[in-house]
């Protein structure tokens, strides 16, 4: 269905598989969360926001044993959203990330 368009996807709530799936378009969209790895923010957002602007957010365990921790990226895109600040998302640009490379 999706194999020759850009897709992308984001977890729900507090579930890690993705749930969403979307094709994209060229058009500029606004999110609730962005991955840390490939992000362009204005210097302002960061003088603006509680430091550290990035760390891991350790959750409790429930009740069934799950835990859900909120990772760095998390954290700061709701700290970003907090402080009245819009994540924004130009699926035009193509940003691949490499995981298990050799050097």
């Amino acid at each position: 269905m999706y194999a020759d368009k850009p897709v992308w996807s984001f977890k729900s709530g507090s579930d890690w598989f993705p749930r969403h799936r979307e094709v994209l378009t060229d058009e500029v969209f606004e999110v609730d969360c962005l991955g840390g790895s490939t992000l362009l923010v204005k210097r302002e957002v960061f003088n603006a926001l509680p430091k550290p602007p990035f760390k891991i957010e350790y959750k409790a365990v429930t009740d069934d044993g799950r835990c859900y921790d909120e990772g760095e990226d998390e954290y700061f895109s709701r700290l970003a959203r907090e402080a009245g600040y819009k994540l924004m998302v130009d699926p035009t640009i193509i940003c691949e990330h490499y995981n298990y490379g050799s050097l």
